[in-house]
């Protein structure tokens, strides 16, 4: 790679940062002062919490960066369950070697679980002015109301997942700058005091995708 490419993919890894960053704040400030400062019992406050999210990022001459969180949690005689899942993905692609950039993160946050199940895959490629990212979890969180351990179970299973890099199709360069984003999140909570809220961001610009969702349910 080229000093001129370093230099681009350095300013591309600190925007990227400070974008997650910017953008997952606000969320996720709103979501635990309206937990802890809202008329919620300690019940809500101290028992079965989910945070789930995440960001993609591509930069290059045709950009996609896509994002999609769900997230549910119900309260089942003297049980609390949650499950759910996200998935980010980007790609870019450019005329010259070294020029695209994608990078995906997803991350799980879970309090007041007695026994917490996930599936994390993360995989990445560059190569010949092409570069994709892919991050995924899955979980499936459980609390029993009558069983407090001193410490929760968790299980963390490998997910087979085998993602290709987007064929180079020619016809690509036609477009001289295209770009996308897009993201979505879904939550449901249901019980006594349940709360649910979401958070997403989607920005782009000429040589840039980003976009960052999460998603808060507690029981």
């Amino acid at each position: 790679m080229t000093a001129k490419g370093r230099r681009r993919r350095m300013y591309y890894e600190r925007r990227i940062f400070l974008l997650a960053l910017l953008a997952g704040l606000p969320g996720s400030a709103v979501a635990l002062s309206m937990l802890w400062l809202g008329n919620f019992t300690p019940k809500v406050q101290w028992t079965l919490t989910v945070l789930i999210g995440g960001f993609a990022a591509a930069a290059a001459e045709l950009t996609l960066a896509t994002g999609a969180v769900q997230s549910a949690a119900q309260e089942r005689a003297g049980v609390s369950i949650a499950w759910g899942e996200a998935v980010f993905e980007a790609y870019g692609y450019g005329q010259q070697p070294g020029e695209a950039f994608a990078a995906t993160d997803a991350w799980l946050q879970v309090t007041g679980a007695d026994l917490l199940l996930r599936w994390d895959c993360e995989d990445s490629d560059s190569s010949a002015g092409q570069a994709w990212a892919h991050s995924e979890i899955d979980y499936m969180a459980i609390d029993i109301h009558a069983w407090s351990p001193a410490q929760p179970t968790v299980i963390e299973l490998e997910q087979a997942f085998a993602l290709q890099a987007l064929a180079a199709d020619p016809g690509l360069s036609s477009y001289r700058s295209l770009n996308f984003a897009a993201v979505a999140a879904a939550v449901h909570a249901e019980g006594t005091d349940a709360l649910a809220l979401t958070s997403t961001h989607a920005f782009t610009d000429s040589q840039f995708s980003f976009v960052h969702a999460m998603a808060l349910a507690s029981l």
